[in-house]
């Protein structure tokens, strides 16, 4: 996905990118249920993953697998 930027500047400006050196708001120890329960996505994280477990499988943003694509990594931006 490519961000443009008036899309990276409202991640910059919600919290959800940290500022250089500090610390992200989320990584790969994050979990799934915490990041699709953060207020910062008002209401809408839970549409960041599938409705359907059996499309994703681990409990943390490292761990995460999806059906549909085999190369994901939980290096930072």
């Amino acid at each position: 996905m490519q961000l443009t930027t008036s899309s990276s500047e409202a991640l910059k400006n919600s919290g959800a990118m940290a500022a250089p050196g500090a610390a992200p708001r989320f990584d790969a120890q994050s979990r799934i249920s915490d990041v699709a329960a953060d207020p910062l996505f008002e209401g809408y994280g839970r549409l960041l993953f599938p409705l359907h477990r059996g499309y994703m499988g681990g409990s943390t943003l490292g761990q995460l697998t999806l059906t549909w694509y085999s190369h994901l990594t939980s290096s930072p931006l």
